[in-house]
């Protein structure tokens, strides 16, 4: 429908009528502001509201500025944040824009270690609308038949239920463990693997190296050389090894091996997530009924797959299951 400034506000108003009072979709405070808004400047709030839903070819966050600097030239302290627009968006078309909530999309960039900050309400919307569209590609990819809401509402899920957080934590763990172990029986394989790290994944890691001895030295000429050349086998490893150790009076070998070498330059692009996975399980734990009355460790105490002296503490190999969860702990 056409929005126009006589019936803006009944649209607004089917908006905070909407907004349930228990789990709200967004701020009452905002709400109320957007239809003081739109009581007092009808024609501005229509406008805005026009372009916002229907101006597809301006990107969203500049729709959204527009939207919040037209309302604070009438209004220089009305409230009006991301949650809102993720609101009035989904309402509009709830299959192209997800609804948004500060702490979901702050939880979804640590499990999947995306460094940016939180900044303008605009942005932020559009960085947390940018994600549920890869979410929703690879859903896609996988068969699945998904809109933003759906997306949204997985990412929340992952955020806010214990049993999906937990289930999410236990898949990926098993999924490591087994990724692990293959690559302590593969060495080219867990080459590969590292060659298809991000290269400032990489070049991070190579410049950690610098001026470093023994192993370390080992593993940036190793690095060096997988960002300087198209491939690397394991007999130019091997070269490097023995170069790098006939530098020494004693064997630096001795106690190390390909997989123990190799294993940080790959583990540490996935540890924080490792460790995340952790503590959910170890939350999940913590609020069993039966376990009410016993006293557990704090957090700190847990160990993730880097053991000890960056060794990585490998499981045994586990048969076949679907029972995922049983299989972790089997091989733990």
């Amino acid at each position: 429908m056409e929005i126009t400034s006589e019936n803006v506000v009944e649209i607004i108003n089917k908006l905070r009528e909407s907004n349930p009072s228990s789990g709200s979709f967004v701020f009452w405070s905002n709400l109320s502001d957007l239809h003081e808004y739109a009581s007092e400047f009808p024609e501005a709030a229509a406008a805005g509201l026009e372009a916002l839903y229907k101006n597809e070819d301006v990107p969203l966050n500049e729709r959204i500025e527009s939207f919040r600097n037209r309302a604070k030239e009438a209004n220089p302290n009305i409230r009006l944040g991301a949650p809102l627009f993720g609101y009035m968006l989904a309402a509009y078309d709830y299959q192209k824009y997800p609804l948004y909530k500060k702490e979901v999309f702050q939880h979804v960039k640590k499990v999947f270690g995306i460094k940016t900050k939180l900044r303008s309400v605009s942005e932020n919307y559009q960085d947390f609308y940018d994600l549920c569209k890869v979410a929703q590609q690879y859903f896609t990819a996988k068969g699945h038949t998904v809109n933003l809401l759906d997306v949204q509402d997985f990412f929340y899920c992952i955020t806010k239920k214990d049993s999906v957080k937990t289930e999410c934590a236990v898949d990926f763990l098993f999924y490591v463990s087994n990724k692990l172990n293959e690559f302590k029986q593969d060495t080219q394989r867990f080459i590969h693997e590292i060659r298809q790290l991000d290269r400032k994944i990489l070049e991070k890691k190579r410049k950690s190296y610098e001026n470093t001895e023994k192993i370390n030295k080992i593993r940036y000429h190793i690095l060096d050389y997988i960002l300087n050349n198209q491939t690397i086998v394991l007999e130019e490893i091997e070269q490097i090894k023995n170069e790098v150790s006939r530098q020494y009076d004693t064997n630096i070998l001795q106690s190390w091996k390909n997989f123990t070498i190799l294993f940080p330059l790959y583990y540490d692009s996935i540890e924080e997530k490792v460790k995340i996975c952790l503590s959910h399980i170890h939350e999940a734990i913590r609020k069993l009924d039966g376990l009410k009355n016993i006293e557990l460790e704090d957090e700190h105490v847990m160990k993730d797959f880097n053991w000890k002296q960056n060794f990585g503490r490998i499981p045994k190999k586990t048969e076949n299951t679907s029972n995922s969860s049983s299989a972790l702990f089997r091989s733990f």
